[in-house]
């Protein structure tokens, strides 16, 4: 199980990675930077545990997608 500061120290090592995950949908490097941040914070602070780096590496990337999918849907009125 990772601890807080290794989630912490992995997301950050990760940073370019998973805002670029973002930016891919968003096409905006601020708004892939606030989702990035979103997603560190729910990383920190939900009841979701993290057996290895692989597994925090994947759910982060996953979040970063859906949370920039949810954003852009809603920036152009799509219908969710």
């Amino acid at each position: 199980m990772l601890s807080e500061p290794n989630i912490l120290q992995n997301l950050m090592k990760g940073r370019t990675r998973l805002s670029g995950a973002a930016w891919v949908v968003m096409r905006d490097a601020h708004a892939a930077e606030d989702i990035f941040q979103n997603v560190a914070l729910k990383a920190m602070t939900r009841d979701v545990s993290f057996e290895n780096e692989a597994a925090l590496m994947s759910w982060t990337f996953i979040t970063a997608r859906r949370e920039g999918l949810n954003k852009f849907e809603k920036e152009c009125g799509l219908p969710e």
